[in-house]
């Protein structure tokens, strides 16, 4: 079996996250999209498909996690600037005319930015969060390793390896800007 990104790490984060919940009256829909929310963009993408899930998962949980789609905070605007200049190899001031320091969108993944070159081009700037790539692929390889673990064949005709297996497919594609330039 290949070698995949260390986990140990991810997990200690992943446990800390869950022990500053308080589940002593139960496990509400809010408290699932928050947990979600904190463990980062494979958990948000997580809970945004299960959002879409009505007939297997209770309406108020489908209503909270539908709030992952549009509920993700921007980066601030240093971190953009430091994300451009360490993938683009200039600064913004460089690169664009005007650049403009509100994001047009901002998800678990990146945000999108207005901007127009020295030309008069208007463009939407794409800028991927820092660390997104390599979070996403230790989470789903320790997912992985714990699915493998305990969990045997499929869950009621539910493939639950599978499903992952398409998530992370489907999420390496979204994680490269290049399939959308």
């Amino acid at each position: 079996k290949k070698a995949g990104p260390d986990t140990s790490g991810r997990l200690k984060e992943i446990l800390a996250i869950l022990k500053k919940y308080n589940y002593d009256d139960g496990i509400t829909p809010e408290i699932i999209a928050n947990i979600l929310q904190d463990l980062g963009p494979t958990f948000v993408k997580i809970g945004q498909i299960a959002s879409q899930q009505g007939e297997y998962i209770p309406a108020d949980y489908c209503d909270a996690l539908m709030k992952l789609r549009s509920k993700v905070a921007p980066m601030d605007i240093e971190t953009v600037y430091s994300q451009i200049q360490k993938y683009l190899g200039k600064p913004v001031g460089e690169l664009f005319a005007s650049f403009s320091d509100k994001p047009l969108g901002s998800a678990s993944v990146g945000q999108v930015h207005k901007a127009e070159l020295f030309d008069g081009t208007v463009v939407a700037v794409k800028v991927r969060r820092p660390g997104v790539v390599d979070t996403v692929a230790r989470d789903f390889a320790l997912i992985e390793k714990i699915l493998d673990q305990f969990v045997k064949g499929d869950l009621g005709g539910f493939d639950i390896m599978g499903f992952i297996l398409e998530l992370e497919k489907t999420s390496k594609v979204e994680l490269d800007f290049t399939n959308e330039a």
